[in-house]
């Protein structure tokens, strides 16, 4: 994302001083029509375009993985931490809306068999490989997961069978947003809290990953008494316990269509950390899967403002995301950035009839990982440009200042 700002950044300025340069030199009528740093500056935007058209069209190209994914969405409104709606009311809507999804794809299938008006055409009824509920999805005060003996979050038994009622209608591997303990119980002072994506794929294999960048003011406090007072007068909701940080970045594993994928977790405001979802970057086919609640928001500019950093993760990475969100945008990230399917050419978002972002309802839609899954310059190493960058910066002042200094004691 610095690189990619650099350029128009350094376009802009280039062309500032090109101009005054000209007005300078107009006014001297010493007028040159040759500037060798706005060539410089053409030149470098032009080979930009040209080597981004030329990747984009290998990686259309390029072998892939095809994955179907169900996102599950229901707009469910919040107040700071509180959520406003019943416990019941919001699983029995997330197993609603997935019966519905999940019964669309036979609705396709018999769709794509009457259209053929062919009776030997075999028309193949896929299931999603991935069912993704969003971020926080089940009240953690009262469905939390409990850590088992042996590391598996383990819900109480009402939401265990509702998800083993999910996890029955298909063969797909179900991910959402929920609260995982640490310890034994709430009593315990030593217990800690994660905000968890937690996927349950084939033989109810479960596995979590617990979000590692927190959102100051949102999960966690430091512990200055004004702090907590500011956030009770600005909620007039008492902030109860600090969120505790994951630490893991392995990544977890999943099956499309087949095929075994590495899944690349993040959870609300890691999508727009560039530093910290590059760690999950391993040399193999891969997957973005981000879940978010951005309710915090309303109904503002803020959740479009958030997606909107959060696709430079998948151009600087070069991996797909399927990003599913409570309040906000849901939708299949392209390697490229863009939501629209590069085959079917179908934007790849849940929106309402009105085109905002802001209801409840469902997506079905493919994703594209690709096959050889390599590693790009931004994953295997960071921010080397705005750390040289600043170097640079820092050198040119010293220098300046130097000079400066050298030329007083001279005069």
């Amino acid at each position: 994302m610095i690189g990619l700002s650099f350029l128009p950044v350094f376009f802009s300025a280039v062309a500032v001083q090109t101009g005054r340069r000209f007005y300078q030199q107009f006014r001297a009528n010493e007028v040159k029509m040759l500037h060798w740093d706005f060539a410089t500056a053409l030149l470098v935007i032009m080979g930009a375009f040209t080597s981004g058209t030329m990747q984009l069209t290998s990686v259309t190209n390029a072998p892939k993985i095809e994955g179907r994914v169900l996102l599950v969405q229901q707009n469910i409104p919040q107040v700071a931490g509180d959520v406003l709606w019943k416990t019941r009311r919001i699983i029995d809507g997330f197993v609603d809306l997935t019966e519905k999804g999940l019964a669309e794809v036979e609705t396709e299938a018999g769709r794509a068999l009457l259209e053929s008006n062919n009776e030997e055409v075999i028309v193949e009824i896929r299931t999603p490989d991935l069912v993704v509920w969003p971020e926080a999805c089940l009240p953690g005060r009262d469905v939390p997961f409990f850590l088992s003996d042996d590391g598996r979050p383990e819900g109480g038994e009402i939401i265990e069978s509702d998800l083993n009622g999910v996890k029955s209608l298909g063969d797909f591997t179900l991910i959402f947003g929920a609260t995982e303990v640490a310890g034994a119980t709430a009593m315990n002072p030593e217990i800690k809290v994660f905000n968890s994506l937690i996927s349950e794929g084939q033989q109810r294999r479960r596995q979590s990953y617990k979000k590692n960048h927190l959102v100051i003011l949102g999960e966690y406090i430091p512990d200055l008494p004004f702090l907590h007072e500011l956030y009770q007068n600005a909620t007039d909701t008492e902030f109860v316990l600090n969120t505790s940080v994951g630490g893991s970045f392995e990544p977890l594993e999943v099956h499309l269509d087949g095929q075994k994928v590495g899944l690349m977790p993040s959870i609300c405001f890691e999508d727009t950390v560039g530093r910290v979802t590059r760690k999950f970057v391993r040399n193999e086919p891969q997957l973005m899967v981000n879940i978010t609640n951005d309710g915090w928001f309303g109904e503002s500019e803020g959740a479009s403002q958030h997606f909107r950093n959060a696709l430079f993760r998948s151009i600087e990475l070069r991996r797909p995301m399927v990003r599913c969100a409570n309040r906000g945008v849901t939708g299949v990230v392209t390697v490229a950035g863009s939501l629209v399917d590069p085959y079917t050419k179908v934007k790849r978002e849940l929106v309402a009839e009105n085109g905002s972002h802001f209801h409840g309802g469902y997506l079905l839609a493919s994703v594209y990982v690709p096959a050889e899954g390599r590693v790009t310059l931004y994953a295997a190493y960071g921010d080397w440009f705005a750390a040289t960058g600043l170097i640079a910066g820092v050198l040119s002042m010293l220098r300046c200042f130097v000079a400066g200094v050298i030329r007083k004691r001279v005069a």
